[in-house]
């Protein structure tokens, strides 16, 4: 059979349906800004503000020597994915690893110069953090009264404690339960 006559016999057929469209990915999360120091696991992971980024991503935006930056505060733009783990794996806390990902990207923190200005990235934490932050404080202050209970003093020192966690949440984003 020729082509026009396969063209010919195929002129009563109903058209082919169109091809699929590829399945939209879903929405990626949005990305949020987290600001820390940075530090090293027992296992040599950068974490920043207790959230473990790959070492792919700290060579990437801080070159090959990012160890030597450790102390270091910086501001990372990334996902922020709680891996839960497997029942009886070691996990930081509660079942899970606080995960940084997709990250966009990871800037070096400078301290103020004179009269407070800034004289490099802006490393104030973002709202999301903050809120975490005193999530966290919350939490701690919670189980320090648990504890307490009682012995005024101890509670005295809870709150005071609790207080200045949440001062530092608002400074740096990092929960840091003592009372100073």
């Amino acid at each position: 059979m020729t082509a026009k006559a396969a063209s010919s016999a195929n002129a009563g057929a109903p058209p082919a349906p169109p091809p699929a469209e590829p399945e939209r990915p879903a929405e990626a999360p949005p990305r949020e800004r987290w600001v820390g120091t940075l530090e090293l696991t027992k296992g040599a992971q950068p974490m920043i503000a207790g959230r473990i980024m790959s070492r792919e991503d700290a060579e990437r935006w801080l070159g090959p020597d990012w160890r030597a930056l450790s102390g270091q505060r910086v501001r990372v733009l990334a996902v922020l994915r709680d891996h839960v783990c497997e029942p009886h794996a070691q996990c930081l806390q509660g079942g899970r690893i606080p995960l940084l990902e997709q990250v966009a990207s990871v800037d070096l923190c400078t301290d103020p110069g004179p009269a407070g200005r800034a004289d490099g990235v802006d490393c104030a934490p973002s709202p999301a953090q903050s809120a975490r932050c005193k999530a966290e404080c919350s939490s701690l202050s919670d189980s320090c009264d648990h504890q307490g209970a009682g012995d005024r003093g101890a509670l005295r020192r809870c709150g005071c404690a609790r207080i200045t966690c949440e001062q530092g949440c608002e400074e740096s984003g990092e929960p840091s339960f003592a009372c100073r």
